[in-house]
């Protein structure tokens, strides 16, 4: 309990301290602005001597500080979390007498924001609900202007909250839904280069909310156009967010001819991003030319065979092709051997958190995602020879390993001393393999997720916009991703498991049939099904697709029984709590970040490195 344990709930404390609020002054007219401000007037009123209005004033704060999730109508509300695993305050962290008292206190509170979130709240906890609390909180957050500055705070988590309301009211909230639905739109229309993200915003609220349904290719024309004016102004990177909002409004309506001519167009700026081949007189980074190749060279041959003949874009394709061949072989001369002495795991995690601090959003994600080297089969391979000489015994006996269920999962006989044993290379691979994720995961991605979360407010909107950036998540399978990805940034590891695996899967075998290689089997009685993950990572294509290292771990992580077997374990329901919350989800979760973040080429480090650093 913030406040002291004498003070009273009382309707003279909430009159008091909602006079207080009018006459505060906010430095931002945002929640978090409003959660410091809210906090420090109640330490004042407790320390001279009005405990009353001081508890008030605490309960104003602790309603505040929390970040509002619209997506989840069950549990609308987070915590902000800090370090020690320390958070803010939730609804059921409040006494009964003190969920009654929020209940009502939005009644005589006129301060917009804060009006916005009791009423909210008070829908939330009171039993029964009535539709009064949920007009008080659509009418309050509608007063939260649709600004570029103020969105950017939590503005679109309160207008899209507010949209929900109405929805959820149904009848009752049909004429405010109008109301809100001729806002928005006007607000659009008349935004320009200036506005920045803002149109992207509410356009990503029109298409995944149940509005301006009249409007929708009238949003992806405004989308397509502002993206020309981006790109014209030198920034080609928003300009490809604005394009593939408007190819996924295209194509929820079924507009694919519209919708692929957004994809030539990203793919394009990815080609200017490049900056390949150089020119006379100039080094761009081969590495950076690279990534951009490869995105633009997948996004193109992921389109049907059919459109790319009638827009020549075979000719196009192999040109690209040919320069990221050359990319590809000037990287090599780019990389550099960096070799520390052996240090104690408390300074890499400092040097992690160090690396973190102090980003932009966009360049912290990238950080995070390039924050460590991913494990080298060939290192791997080379140090469980080593320990197979160096200590023999071991392998003489045969070893059987069980599941956390008791289960026989795999089975390895002795080795044999005459020739080389396979079956006891890979369990000692897998071992090596186990022990440096764990590394890596508690050395530096922990840390630096943590990092993450701290200064940087991310939502669902981003991580499906990073999803649909990256041209290896196919066409309706964005919203997932993101989900999955914001679930894992939110430390919850099995929502994000159990998100992302699948998606991972598909993503893999998407990549092989576009590259031309068969996926599938047929069974005895001639019915085709898709072949799995683990019958995936064996193909030798995959390897030469995702590269050596990466296709080792995609079976070593996801399909080896005697591992962590991610894939298997959430394809069948075996993922328990104390595997999900390990840190092989966290891990998992990561690895996906980074192939997201930088496709299949294997050169996410380096690109964010070169690019963003």
């Amino acid at each position: 309990m913030k406040y002291p344990t004498n003070a009273n709930l009382t309707t003279a404390a909430l009159t008091a301290a909602s006079a207080t609020v009018e006459a505060a002054t906010f430095c931002r007219p945002d929640y978090t602005s409003l959660w410091q401000t809210l906090s420090d007037l109640a330490k004042t009123a407790i320390d001279r001597g009005d405990a009353d209005q001081g508890a008030v004033l605490w309960l104003f704060a602790d309603a505040c500080s929390m970040r509002l999730k619209p997506d989840d109508r069950a549990e609308p509300f987070i915590p902000v979390t800090g370090p020690g695993a320390r958070r803010s305050a939730l609804p059921n962290d409040w006494s009964n007498e003190e969920r009654a008292f929020l209940a009502q206190a939005y009644l005589q509170i006129t301060h917009p924001v804060l009006r916005a979130r009791l009423a909210d709240l008070a829908w939330h906890i009171a039993k029964p609900r009535h539709s009064d609390y949920a007009l008080a909180a659509i009418d309050a957050y509608r007063q939260i202007p649709i600004t570029w500055d103020r969105w950017l705070a939590d503005g679109r988590e309160c207008w899209a909250r507010a949209i929900q309301f109405a929805l959820m009211l149904g009848q009752a909230g049909e004429s405010v839904l109008g109301e809100m639905e001729s806002e928005l739109g006007d607000a659009f229309f008349a935004t320009g280069v200036d506005d920045a993200r803002l149109p992207l915003w509410i356009a990503e609220l029109v298409n995944r909310q149940s509005i301006l349904r009249d409007h929708r290719t009238a949003v992806a024309e405004h989308l397509a156009a502002l993206a020309d004016e981006h790109a014209a102004a030198g920034d080609p990177r928003l300009a490809q967010d604005l394009l593939l909002m408007a190819e996924a409004i295209y194509r929820g309506d079924r507009d694919e001819e519209r919708s692929q001519d957004m994809t030539v167009k990203v793919a394009e700026l990815s080609v200017v991003q490049a900056n390949w081949p150089p020119g006379d007189g100039e080094s761009p980074s081969a590495i950076t030319a690279s990534h951009f190749l490869e995105e633009a060279y997948q996004r193109l041959r992921r389109l049907p065979t059919e459109y790319r003949g009638r827009h020549g874009l075979e000719q196009r394709l192999k040109q690209i092709e040919s320069w990221l061949a050359a990319a590809n072989q000037a990287s090599v001369q780019e990389m550099v051997t960096v070799e520390t002495e052996d240090i104690d795991i408390t300074e890499p995690m400092r040097e992690a958190e160090s690396a973190m601090s102090g980003l932009g959003t966009v360049e912290a994600v990238f950080k995070l995602a390039a924050i460590s080297r991913a494990p080298s089969k060939a290192n791997i391979e080379s140090r469980a020879r080593q320990l197979m000489r160096e200590f023999p015994m071991q392998w003489l006996f045969g070893s059987t390993h069980l599941s956390m269920d008791g289960r026989v999962v795999g089975k390895r006989a002795p080795a044999s001393l005459d020739e080389d044993d396979d079956n006891a290379l890979w369990v000692a691979m897998l071992q090596d393999y186990l022990t440096e994720v764990g590394i890596i995961t508690q050395m530096r991605v922990l840390p630096a997720l943590q990092t993450l979360r701290r200064e940087h407010r991310l939502r669902l909107g981003d991580f499906i916009n990073l999803a649909r950036r990256c041209p290896l998540v196919p066409n309706g399978r964005e919203e997932q991703v993101g989900r999955g990805l914001l679930a894992g940034y939110q430390g919850d590891y099995a929502t994000a498991i159990h998100l992302l695996v699948p998606q991972l899967e598909h993503m893999v075998r998407i990549a092989l049939q576009t590259a031309g290689y068969n996926t599938q089997k047929i069974g005895d009685d001639g019915v085709q099904s898709e072949k799995g993950l683990g019958s995936l990572a064996a193909f030798s294509a995959t390897a030469e697709l995702l590269g050596e290292d990466r296709a080792f771990e995609l079976k070593a992580l996801f399909c080896e029984p005697v591992g962590p077997n991610l894939r298997n374990m959430v394809a069948h329901g075996l993922l328990d709590d104390e595997v999900a919350g390990s840190v092989y989800s966290l891990y998992a979760w990561w690895w996906v970040l980074r192939l997201v973040v930088g496709g299949f080429g294997g050169h996410q480090a380096e690109v964010a490195r070169s690019k963003y650093y």
